[in-house]
């Protein structure tokens, strides 16, 4: 139970870890771009936090669904394991 709980954990941390990565590679892009365009530190910061909020909005678009069901299969996990402390899978199954 324990090592399923740990995987589902994982696939989300991964998940966000990916959709971090892509955040962060396009505002160093961005950040790039625009200061060899020769904008100012203030517009860039304001451009950056609104790219961040457009980026992440979509994101949560693109994956919400798998997310979603990831959250709730790792609750289901939890309340199981909470429920029932003792449940593990028998000795026979490699799961």
């Amino acid at each position: 139970m324990t090592n399923a709980m740990n995987f589902i954990l994982s696939l989300i941390l991964r998940l966000i870890g990916v959709i971090m990565l892509a955040i962060g590679l396009i505002d160093g892009f961005l950040r790039n771009l625009m200061t060899r365009a020769g904008v100012g530190a203030q517009v860039q910061a304001v451009v950056l936090v609104i790219a961040a909020v457009v980026f992440i909005i979509a994101a949560l678009r693109l994956f919400g669904g798998v997310l979603r069901v990831l959250i709730i299969l790792f609750l289901i996990l939890l309340l199981i394991h909470v429920l029932m402390p003792g449940f593990q899978v028998p000795s026979g199954l490699h799961v």
